[in-house]
């Protein structure tokens, strides 16, 4: 452990100053991909070669990498919270007793929503709450899960897929019943 301190002590400063604060703006994020990169490095260390090229290389590799991995699980995440976000279409002037059959309807998508967020993992289900359906802030919702913003922003993708799939598997459809 103590090589892999000073790999640490040697590469971290010009990871980040190179290579992952230009690429992220958020500060949180910023050293999530560090830890992370570091993390996978000592997972896959065994499996580094000599091929020319600097360790320097192979971490900046890695840390790319964490990078392209986060901005695409926040561009995922993002569409994901866009089609739970999709209201219905308003009632035209013309239908009768609308207020009356929109009530119902929210009460049965409510009831919908309630059992299939206990079909899904406890946290993610935790998560999906707070958020979304009490409309807590991000960084308020990460202190609440004790997480970074960006891990949180994490298990909000997480859980999204996960209530897609439950959705799916008890109605057989993305639509609303």
């Amino acid at each position: 452990m103590a090589a892999f301190e000073q790999l640490y002590r040697a590469h971290a400063p010009t990871l980040m100053a190179r290579i992952i604060r230009p690429r992220l703006a958020v500060a949180a994020d910023q050293e999530d991909v560090l830890v992370d990169t570091f993390r996978t490095a000592l997972e896959k260390i065994g499996s580094y070669r000599w091929m020319g090229r600097s360790f320097f290389a192979w971490l900046a590799r890695i840390a790319k990498n964490k990078v392209v991995d986060l901005v695409r699980a926040r561009r995922s995440g993002a569409r994901a919270v866009e089609r739970l976000a999709v209201e219905p279409a308003p009632p035209s002037p013309a239908e009768p007793d609308w207020e009356l059959l929109a009530g119902a309807r929210d009460a049965r998508l409510r009831d919908a929503i309630d059992v299939v967020l206990g079909d899904i993992n406890e946290r993610y289900a935790h998560v999906l709450q707070i958020r979304f359906i009490d409309g807590t802030p991000r960084a308020a919702c990460a202190a609440a899960m004790e997480v970074k913003v960006g891990t949180f922003d994490v298990l909000v993708l997480r859980a999204v897929r996960a209530f897609r799939a439950a959705w799916v598997a008890r109605y057989g459809t993305e639509e609303i019943p």
